[in-house]
């Protein structure tokens, strides 16, 4: 099934690369049949113009960081774009910069910090996603409610699609898209000014109602703003109240040391390997409107799972240590008329709770034997 691969690229279908790459960060099991690394644009289109005329299945795979098993093979090809990690070129004037899709957030930040520019989408696993991938969950992350999600910065990608050449296109749909119309290749991005964090807040409550005023007071002067249920603070080892994490620009925050600052940075990246670690490995994006955020909480707690996040852009992380918690979890956002992923997106756990209508449309036109992902996003195999 790989052979005619490997003289496109270089090929790995020994049994641990096999094991390795048949899981994701959701920690769901797949089956991968061979693992491929294309350095350039051109391999991904050889790759799956011989795909398509040979009905292969193909998976995309960038850093493997996704929670929802967007990056699972089911018996398929995984391309893996890691070593097309070139940041091709950055136009300081226009701040804007073009990368390929295996350079990641933190590699390309680490770049372009000299020109006092960054780019400010930060996900939790900022330092290990890619952009490539990134885009295609459309991440968003502990500053979204400053600079929101990686479609408000992406200006166009390419995209090869099966059996085309490679095609440069603004769609908005590609930013979702989640590897089921093609393998985005490189992405020109738009950049902002660097803004480090003069100050920070750390502020405990009692209850959500409490804290959710002081986010609404505040939402417009932050950074961002990050909140830990009293079972994560538990586990975090800072106390049992609700703790709200603030981040400004300015000198607004209490907390004012660089020294200090890069501390709690640090605590706060650490949140999910913590609460995963303590065997609530499940975790899930829920969005909700900020006026119905403190009675999902509430209900939240009662049912006695950690969650944590981006509370004032409406993102947060129920977490779960059994699986049927989850379907509890989605009822209540459904009753609060929210949505079902702000971030992660639908991959294999979340099939049949969005039907994602206007892609569904693009993948019916642009992979005609639906050989892209199949198996994610929607029900049957397929669309």
């Amino acid at each position: 099934m790989y052979e005619k691969f490997e003289r496109i690229t270089e090929t790995d279908a020994s049994k641990s690369a096999v094991e390795v790459y048949s899981y994701d960060s959701s920690e769901i099991k797949g089956n991968a049949v061979a693992v491929l690394f294309p350095k350039n644009s051109d391999d991904v289109q050889k790759i799956l113009s011989t795909a398509e005329r040979n009905k292969t299945v193909i998976t995309p795979r960038g850093g493997g960081t996704s929670l929802t098993g967007a990056s699972v093979p089911f018996d398929s090809i995984v391309v893996d774009l890691s070593k097309m990690n070139k940041i091709e070129e950055v136009n300081v004037r226009d701040k804007t910069a073009v990368v390929q899709a295996g350079v990641t957030i933190f590699q390309l930040n680490k770049d372009i910090e000299k020109y006092n520019l960054e780019f400010p989408v930060k996900p939790g696993s900022h330092k290990s996603c890619t952009i490539g991938g990134a885009v295609a969950t459309n991440a968003a992350g502990m500053r979204a409610v400053k600079y929101g999600k990686m479609s408000d910065w992406v200006k166009r990608a390419e995209i090869i699609y099966p059996g085309r050449g490679a095609v440069w296109s603004d769609e908005k749909a590609i930013s979702g898209s989640e590897g089921v119309l093609g393998v985005i290749t490189k992405i020109e991005l738009k950049l902002a000014e660097k803004k480090n964090p003069k100050s920070l807040s750390v502020l405990k409550f009692e209850d959500y109602e409490s804290m959710m005023e002081k986010v609404n007071e505040i939402k417009d002067r932050v950074m961002s703003a990050e909140f830990m249920n009293k079972k994560v603070a538990s586990m975090m080892n800072l106390g049992s109240k609700i703790i709200l994490t603030l981040e400004y620009e300015g000198d607004e925050g209490e907390i004012k040391e660089l020294d200090e600052i890069k501390e709690l940075e640090n605590i706060r990246d650490g949140v999910y390997p913590t609460v995963s670690s303590n065997g609530y490995f499940i975790i899930d994006d829920p969005k909700l409107t900020l006026d119905k955020m403190p009675a999902f909480l509430n209900e939240v707690e009662k049912i006695g799972i950690p969650c944590f996040g981006h509370v004032a852009y409406g993102v947060v992380h129920p977490c779960y240590d059994k699986p049927e918690l989850r379907e509890e979890v989605m009822n209540l956002v459904k009753k609060y008329g929210g949505e079902i992923s702000g971030e992660h997106g639908i991959g294999v756990v979340k099939i049949g709770h969005d039907e994602k209508t206007e892609l569904k449309r693009l993948k019916n036109r642009h992979d005609k034997h639906n050989i892209m992902n199949r198996g994610k996003i929607w029900k049957t195999k397929n669309v």
